[in-house]
């Protein structure tokens, strides 16, 4: 995956949502023993291949107040934007 980052000069990575990216390697999104190891290959990643950034994407719980799963998905993010559907019906 470097390696084609790289290749393909990619500033960039989104990962739209992470539950996906959960699901398929068989983490448990409400443990934070296997969340933070996933996030930081991310951060390692990104590093290697020189990308700026990365954007993860991942639902807030029922209540909206605060994220879905294991803290650490707060912990170990720089910011975090909220958006709400202004136009969703309850």
């Amino acid at each position: 995956m470097v390696e084609q980052l790289r290749k393909d000069r990619i500033d960039v990575i989104v990962v739209d949502p992470i539950s996906a990216v959960t699901a398929a390697c068989g983490i448990d999104e409400n443990g934070n023993a296997e969340v933070r190891p996933l996030l930081d290959r991310f951060d390692a990643a990104a590093r290697e291949a020189g990308c700026r950034c990365i954007v993860i994407v991942h639902h807030t719980g029922h209540d909206g107040s605060r994220f879905r799963g294991a803290s650490a998905f707060g912990d170990w993010a720089t910011a975090v934007w909220t958006l709400h559907n202004a136009t969703a019906t309850a």
